[in-house]
This record gives C-alpha cells, sequence and structure tokens, in this order.
C-alpha cells in the first residue's frame, strides 16, 4: 500500500501549544522539511495516515500538530506508539541495514549457544548505533552496534551473530 514505512520515534506528551512531542530516535534533520504525513500504526495492526499542519524540529524532538484533528484527542488515543514516515530506500552497502530490518532480529551469541534476545528498538547516536535488546523475561539491554562486537548479520534469517565481551549481558 505505501512505499515503505519508517519508524521516526514515539509519540509523547503534548506540550502548552497544542503541539504533539516526538521522541526522535532517529536523525530526522536531512528530511525534516519534506515530512507533511506521517502514520501511526493501530491496535488492528493497520497503519493511519494523519496530515501534518505544523512541524518544528528542537535538537532530538519534533512537535507535530494535524490538520482537522485535536492534538489531545491524538495523543490519548496513540501515547508512545510508534510513529512512521514514508520513505524511498535507497541502496545501502553490503555492511549496512535499515533500523526497520534490524528490529525483530533475534541476537545470538557466535561463540556460546545462547540466545541474547530480540532487537527491539535501534537508537542511531553519533559515534555509532545502539541496539535495544530485549529477553525472554523482558529484561532489557543496551547494546552498542560496532564491528569489534557484531560478527555478522543474516537480515533474510533475521539473526545478528554477536561476541559481545564479558558483563554486557548482566
Amino acid at each position: 500500500m505505501y512505499e515503505e514505512l519508517f519508524p521516526i520515534g514515539r509519540i509523547g506528551k503534548v506540550n502548552g501549544k497544542d503541539q504533539v512531542r516526538i521522541n526522535l530516535f532517529v536523525d530526522i534533520e536531512p528530511f525534516f522539511k519534506k515530512i507533511i504525513i506521517v502514520f501511526v500504526e493501530n491496535n488492528n495492526g493497520i497503519f493511519v495516515k494523519y496530515d501534518i499542519f505544523f512541524s518544528k524540529l528542537v535538537d532530538k524532538v519534533m512537535f507535530l500538530k494535524f490538520k482537522n484533528l485535536e492534538s489531545s484527542d491524538f495523543v490519548k488515543k496513540n501515547y508512545k506508539q510508534k510513529i512512521f514516515i514514508e520513505i524511498r530506500i535507497s541502496r545501502l552497502n553490503s555492511n549496512e541495514y535499515s533500523v526497520h530490518d534490524l528490529i525483530g532480529c533475534e541476537v545470538l551469541d557466535v561463540n556460546l549457544d545462547k540466545k541474547y534476545g530480540i532487537i527491539s528498538e535501534v537508537f542511531m547516536n553519533p559515534a555509532n548505533d545502539i541496539y535495544l535488546i530485549k529477553n525472554e523475561i523482558g529484561q532489557e539491554f543496551l547494546f552498542p552496534a560496532v564491528a569489534e562486537y557484531i560478527s555478522s548479520i543474516n537480515i533474510h534469517k533475521k539473526i545478528v551473530w554477536v561476541a559481545p565481551i564479558k558483563g554486557m549481558f548482566v
């Protein structure tokens, strides 16, 4: 239905100017001015389209005001949900992966017969990306996405093989 939907952040609260705070987990600045539509996945797994009336970027936070929609109503229905934009995918280098491909990947130890969990979010930082990994009992771990700790990635099988240092998953 849509070209490609890409998660950009989580929906926060409404500020005093009736603008919805979006806590970003990607660097959106390169294509910020082109955002006129966003999407939110509803409880039935259907992406609902929202037209943007006004947007503002302050540091790593985006503020949105919607066309024909009260911000408080939007937040009541969608608080803490991920918000998406439509993008056209460009070719990545062989060692680069898009965030939406990494989310849902199993994280396995390359040396031990051990599963650490599933990548649930990717935080894009200037130095390196950070994977949020959730294990089966709900514990969360932050894992630095650097070549030193990642042995290989098989996107088709949804597996990331890692070689963590002692104490990373404690």
